[in-house]
């Protein structure tokens, strides 16, 4: 989902991940423009009072890369689309 922009953030992406336990749904994954080119991926967490906990994040770099190509390849076809192609979808 596009946002306006602000620090760099261009967009907050959610996905579902399958696992042989179970259906999970991910959200409030921000992408990000890179300074030098490119996007980053930022994973969702809460604040309680000065600490920060990890809600979701990959644990390993097979799985790290693979959510962030899945995500950007959507987000790069959605930027390419006519808006009201995007409302169809839905």
């Amino acid at each position: 989902m596009p946002v306006r922009p602000k620090d760099g953030l261009v967009a907050i992406a959610s996905f579902v991940l399958e696992t042989d336990i179970g259906t999970f749904k991910v959200g409030s994954i921000g992408i990000y423009v890179r300074q030098g080119g490119g996007y980053s991926l930022s994973y969702p967490i809460k604040k309680i009072g000065s600490n920060r906990y990890e809600i979701f994040k990959p644990t390993t770099r097979e799985a790290g890369s693979a959510i962030e190509e899945a995500i950007l390849d959507e987000h790069e076809r959605l930027l390419t689309k006519d808006v009201t192609e995007v409302i169809d979808e839905r």
